[in-house]
């Protein structure tokens, strides 16, 4: 049988909550530490040309923090930026397209369907980047598959073992500041953001839907969002959380148990609700050209007006772009996401686009039967339910000449 060769940015550690655990319990697959300096995935390609050389492989599988704009936290080179975005991706290819690139050896070593596996956060909904990640290794070898949720792995504190599942992050941003003072809230807009409104335009965004395209019930939103934070400018209130038990296939024979994630070197219920005062993006003002940006006190539509003019000189942010940097972010033009934010600086140095995001993030579980949508793997079993072949929780690109 085939062998899946698997990375992960932790390296061996049998940290709980990471994926580490789960891929030297999952069958087949070998999990590769080139070492601490030189985790990059050049690195992990060229080990994995190395390992067993008379066996065939599967996979190759990347663990890493990703987004959904097309980013993973893994060094493409050793020595790189410890993230890789689509631009310094598509810089690093055009200077080197070899850079990666799969030796002949390793090609002759791949299964007809051999994959490149992201399990990494949301990294599906970024095709781009996935068609160029394929592309530096082969994509005349190897398709690619990423997930298109919230990406977990966690210890079966029970029965023993490791489980690796998905999340839903709903979320839903507001305009919060004052119209004419950069990052202040206004207490009017305040008053009229009630929980009730939260649910409300939490529920009808298309983006907050189950994998399967459905909506949960009211009841499930209300349960979701049990109170509405206080909201205070230099404090963001700390998430709420909330057990969630896992349920499994009945034929599974496992009974209930909470799900919980690591932060620092806790253990935390895994079900949450948080508010976020997030900064999309920033620019040094001495980059910035077309005169002294407004001040922060200037109206909004005028500083918006300022980043628009500049941004549209800017070749990333233009629609010509093979990827504009609006699209990453879920947008559909330029205008769109500018509008979006409150854009100013606090420092005089530097600008950032900054909403406020509320954000509930709650396991993947059958709509039906409410059971987790999971893997489950032991030194001696495994069960999966979680398949990468499922197109609601994975996208997909095909090997092509």
């Amino acid at each position: 049988m085939a062998i899946d060769f698997a990375l992960t940015p932790t390296g061996d550690a049998d940290v709980a909550g990471s994926f580490s655990g789960l891929l030297k319990a999952r069958p087949n697959t070998t999990l590769l530490d080139p070492g601490e300096d030189s985790r990059s995935i050049k690195s992990f390609v060229a080990r994995a040309d190395l390992e067993a050389p008379g066996e065939s492989i599967g996979n190759l599988i990347l663990t890493s923090h990703a987004a959904p704009s097309g980013i993973l936290a893994l060094q493409l080179v050793d020595g790189g930026s410890a993230d890789l975005n689509y631009d310094t991706f598509e810089k690093a290819l055009q200077d080197n397209q070899n850079v990666v690139r799969a030796s002949a050896t390793l090609v002759s070593r791949a299964e007809p369907n051999a994959g490149i596996i992201v399990k990494g956060c949301d990294l599906g909904r970024s095709p781009e980047f996935m068609a160029l990640l394929q592309a530096a290794i082969g994509k005349a070898t190897f398709g690619i598959i990423a997930s298109l949720y919230a990406h977990c792995a966690g210890h079966d504190p029970k029965n023993g073992g490791w489980i690796e599942f998905m999340q839903y992050e709903f979320q839903q941003d507001y305009f919060l500041s004052k119209d004419n003072t950069f990052d202040k809230l206004d207490p009017v807009k305040l008053r009229t953001l009630t929980r009730g409104k939260l649910i409300a335009d939490m529920k009808a965004n298309p983006h907050n839907r189950r994998f399967d395209g459905s909506s949960f019930p009211d009841a499930a939103w209300q349960a979701m969002i049990p109170r509405l934070p206080a909201l205070n400018a230099n404090k963001i209130p700390k998430p709420t959380r909330k057990q969630f038990t896992a349920k499994f296939p009945p034929d599974w024979k496992l009974k209930p148990f909470p799900l919980q994630e690591v932060e620092g070197d806790k253990l935390l219920d895994i079900e949450r609700f948080e508010v976020v005062n997030v900064q999309q993006t920033s620019w040094d003002v001495a980059d910035i050209g077309g005169g002294p940006p407004p001040k922060k006190e200037s109206p909004i539509a005028v500083r918006r007006a300022f980043m628009r003019a500049q941004l549209a000189t800017d070749r990333r942010y233009q629609a010509s772009h093979p990827y504009p940097v609006y699209k990453r972010h879920g947008f559909a033009s330029l205008d769109e996401f500018v509008n979006h934010f409150d854009w100013g600086s606090n420092d005089g140095t530097t600008w950032v686009a900054k909403t406020w995001r509320f954000l509930k993030a709650i396991p993947v579980t059958d709509p039906a039967t409410g059971t987790l949508i999971c893997n489950r793997y032991t030194s001696t079993s495994r069960q999966e339910a979680l398949l990468e072949t499922n197109g609601l929780l994975f996208a997909a690109i095909p090997a092509s000449p």
